[in-house]
């Protein structure tokens, strides 16, 4: 039983070993972080993140602002694919982000609701009603 504790001991000793190398680096100021430890002086975007760029082609044509009188709507599409809504004199109401694909365009609310309209013309309709160019 004795040897048993002991070799118990030692995997313990040696697993918290391994998890404090693990750890939070060390409070003292005059430490420098390591090349790997993703810490710098200045601010870096991370090699996913893409610069953000103006549409071009039928999306350049998207942004900007887009009513439907009859259903008292209003979405504000922005260049970076984001929307926002006004509905019926809510002001902000829903947002989201959006995609185009050729005729279709789709309003992905944060909500977690997607709405799905098809271009009509220069129009986009929606089964809400539809947008036109403000």
């Amino acid at each position: 039983m004795n040897r048993r504790v002991q070799v118990a001991t030692g995997l313990v000793v040696a697993v918290m070993t391994v998890l404090a190398g693990c750890g939070e680096p060390d409070d003292d100021p005059s430490a420098s972080p390591s090349p790997t430890s993703g810490t710098t002086s200045e601010a870096t975007p991370s090699p996913t993140t893409e610069p953000s760029q103006t549409p071009d082609g039928p999306a350049a044509e998207l942004v900007g602002t887009w009513r439907s009188e009859e259903a008292d709507w209003t979405v504000r599409f922005a260049a970076d694919g984001t929307f926002v809504e006004d509905f019926q004199g809510n002001v902000d109401f829903r947002s989201g982000e959006w995609e185009l694909s050729g005729d279709t365009l789709l309003l992905i609310g944060g909500d977690g609701n997607t709405t799905e309209g098809v271009r009509v013309g220069d129009d986009w309709e929606f089964m809400l009603g539809t947008l036109s160019k403000r």
